[in-house]
């Protein structure tokens, strides 16, 4: 974060301006600091170059220990003390998203190594991060990106070998600390905040493309996230989403989220290895059906369940399998959207729909224009 990109945020309370209080810099990148709204006097640490939004009522929630200790070690405690708010608002669901992922994505850090995404056609790679996003990636030379749900950057590395002038992540966990490693060189162009998405503090009409990737159907009001996400986007712009489907998903919403209730009562750790019977289970599906039917015919291949969706984890490792599988078991929010939903949602948001594509079968890939 740059001190002249300050004027791109405002205070999540209030809706004010913010000024930069205190800081240290790196280069011309602001290390750590501390940003005051000029009208309510809410303070907002950065801390690693993260600035850190949450709303005063969970704040404490979604803190890590090692960010306290940050933030009272650089001297910006007031951004604690201010901020502890009398009202409690329970949203423990998504907080423990926040959590859950950010033990997931420290567990699977490997699979964000970049020699995997640069391999075009591992599951982390550009020709399916492409019909993930469902834009022409050339669209981005020059623009301000918004991505949100950044996760542990996947988008940020793909698209900024696009040349975009900005890119401004927004990711609720603890990942967003490790983006920045595997694009030093774009360091300068990057904005990261920890926020929720729904209530995060760019200012509208700041992006040219907004972005949302595998990450809506696990926020708790999806609504409000999607209205902030075409809010933070320019007129004339794009807003692009992949989403779980309910079409084509009986297993998912069917079998899996119902015995979510009994899973997870149980901890994050024992989830984690029950997932490993699935992906075993699916890894040699794969490997014993669907590839070699497909050799002998793709037309027989094209009538078994979920045929597409599997061929696109054949190009995974069995690590991703295992990670894929301990995602969709552990998410303590997952909703599978029908087509008609996000039809609405475009409508009810006044965006054009440019693209609604059924993206292996088990995704809906929803690109609009900002009209």
């Amino acid at each position: 974060m740059l001190i002249g990109e300050i004027k791109l945020l405002n205070c999540i309370d209030c809706g004010g301006d913010l000024k930069l209080q205190k800081y240290h810099l790196s280069n011309t990148i602001i290390n750590h600091g501390l940003l005051e709204c000029v009208s309510c006097a809410r303070c907002y640490p950065i801390i690693d170059q993260v600035g850190i939004f949450f709303r005063r009522e969970v704040l404490h929630e979604y803190l890590e220990q090692f960010e306290i200790d940050r933030i009272i070690e650089y001297g910006y405690s007031e951004a604690l003390l201010n901020n502890v708010g009398k009202k409690k608002i329970s949203m423990d669901a998504q907080v423990k998203v926040a959590k859950n992922w950010g033990s997931l994505f420290s567990d699977f850090n490997s699979l964000s190594d970049k020699k995997l995404l640069d391999d075009e056609n591992s599951q982390g790679g550009i020709t399916f991060m492409k019909r993930f996003i469902g834009i022409d990636f050339s669209l981005f030379a020059g623009k301000t990106i918004f991505i949100g749900c950044g996760g542990n950057g996947n988008e940020t590395y793909h698209i900024s070998k696009y040349k975009p002038a900005k890119i401004i992540v927004a990711e609720i966990g603890v990942q967003v600390y490790t983006i920045k490693k595997n694009i030093p060189e774009f360091e300068s162009s990057l904005m990261l905040i920890r926020c929720d998405i729904a209530f995060h503090p760019v200012k509208e009409g700041t992006a040219e493309v907004s972005i949302c990737n595998h990450a809506l159907q696990h926020v708790k009001d999806w609504r409000a996230a999607y209205q902030k996400l075409v809010e933070t986007t320019k007129e004339k712009g794009i807003i692009s989403i992949c989403v779980y489907s309910y079409e084509h998903n009986f297993i998912m919403t069917h079998i899996v989220e119902p015995s979510k209730v009994i899973i997870h009562l149980f901890p994050l750790r024992i989830i984690k290895w029950v997932s490993v019977f699935p992906a075993v289970m699916i890894y040699l599906v794969i490997r014993l059906i669907y590839k070699p039917i497909s050799h002998i015919s793709e037309i027989i291949a094209r009538k078994l369940p979920l045929y597409e969706h599997m061929m696109f984890w054949s190009h995974s490792t069995f690590k991703y399998i295992f990670c894929n599988c301990y995602d969709l078991i552990h998410a303590p929010i997952s909703y599978h959207f029908r087509e008609n939903e996000l039809r609405e949602l475009s409508r009810a948001n006044n965006v054009r729909i440019q693209k609604l594509e059924n993206t292996f079968g088990t995704l809906w890939t929803m690109v609009v224009d900002k009209v």
